[in-house]
């Protein structure tokens, strides 16, 4: 293929306060990434599976890692309408948004290449937490006296904020964020075949992929059993634990018990996966061959995957017990604690009956 040139806009990528690269478009709604020589001699480990290192200084094509940092759907066009720019303008929001966007990098206007100013995290009080959860995360208004900055990939609202036990912090460039406000869940486009080529991609890359291969393997079956109808693949990433390490597979986030969700609130959300398990989406439809469609897509034996999906069916209501009796002494009992156990134990008997049938 032949080399590939940046022309229009530009803009730094940074880590902290060192430069990575530059991030540019050619054409339009294309865009292209080159390593910082100085970030090469110096840090040199790349930031995505799909940059790679060894292109050096070349621009390489990185629509798809670079688009993955924006926010999807209804969210995307809000933030687009705040900034008066196209939501189909990938450069453009993140110019605007990407000074602290999810993930490890922060992408700021080019200016002289010295790095960004220093900016230090702001408290958020309880009008301001009230008007978020009141507003669905939509009412930003009080979060700074400039327009919201944060973008965190996916269709849903979300914030991302610093937790130090006692208070809430808006993160910035120096101090990531902790924790995330997610305030609704929203039907996900379905992607059928991500698990299968996750897992190829798991065993070219790492250098311990079994591990990373069965903790997948555990998420998935995780999801199914309660009723986790959000797993979708934003909520999965690689992460370098150190510079020049081998990546692993990144700790999971965002285990909604969605299908609880729903026994209170009856139809309020979507009943599909996400990701399906051997093609098949709904709940009613995952049976025993579907599992072992599971199992092949990943390349893992079958007997062993639902000896496991077993013994998690037969452990998750015993923990959902004991979360549920914790969660009491601290807060006060209520019964939809019960419920929420009872849901629990249901999916978990549902799951074993159809790998039964």
């Amino acid at each position: 293929m032949a080399e590939q040139s940046a022309s229009g806009r530009v803009a730094g990528a940074w880590f902290g306060r060192l430069r990575v690269g530059r991030l540019s478009e050619n054409p339009p709604g294309t865009l292209l990434f080159a390593y910082d020589g100085q970030w090469l001699t110096e840090h040199g480990f790349e930031v995505s599976l799909s940059l790679p290192i060894e292109r050096g200084e070349i621009w390489q094509e990185a629509t798809g890692y670079f688009e993955g940092l924006l926010p999807e759907g209804a969210v995307r066009q809000r933030v687009a309408r705040r900034f008066g720019i196209s939501a189909d303008d990938a450069f453009g929001l993140l110019l605007a948004v990407g000074g602290d966007c999810a993930g490890a990098l922060s992408i700021e206007p080019e200016v002289d290449g010295s790095a960004p100013d220093r900016s230090e995290p702001s408290t958020l009080d309880d009008t301001v937490l009230l008007a978020l959860a009141n507003s669905g995360g939509r009412d930003v208004s009080g979060l700074t006296d400039q327009p919201q900055r944060f973008s965190l990939a996916g269709a849903q609202e979300k914030q991302p904020v610093i937790f130090d036990g006692m208070r809430y912090w808006l993160p910035s460039r120096e101090y990531p964020s902790t924790h995330i406000l997610k305030f609704e869940t929203v039907p996900r486009v379905c992607i059928a075949e991500f698990l299968a080529a996750l897992g190829k991609l798991l065993r070219h890359h790492l250098a311990s992929p079994v591990p990373a291969i069965n903790r997948l393997r555990d998420w998935q079956m995780f999801n199914c059993l309660i009723g986790n109808w959000d797993g979708h693949a934003k909520n999965l990433a690689i992460v370098y634990p150190e510079p020049h390490s081998p990546p692993e597979l990144a700790p999971f986030y965002d285990l909604v018990a969605i299908e609880f969700l729903n026994r209170l609130s009856p139809g309020s959300w979507s009943r599909d996966m996400a990701l399906a398990v051997g093609g098949a989406f709904t709940p009613e439809r995952i049976t025993r061959q579907a599992w072992h469609q599971f199992c092949d897509d990943l390349h893992i034996p079958r007997r062993p995957a639902l000896y496991r999906l077993a013994e998690l069916a037969e452990s998750l209501p015993r923990l959902a017990e004991k979360l549920a009796s914790d969660f009491a002494n601290v807060h006060g009992y209520d019964t939809v604690l019960e419920r929420f156990v009872d849901a629990v134990r249901l999916r978990g008997r549902q799951v074993t009956q159809s790998v039964l049938e």
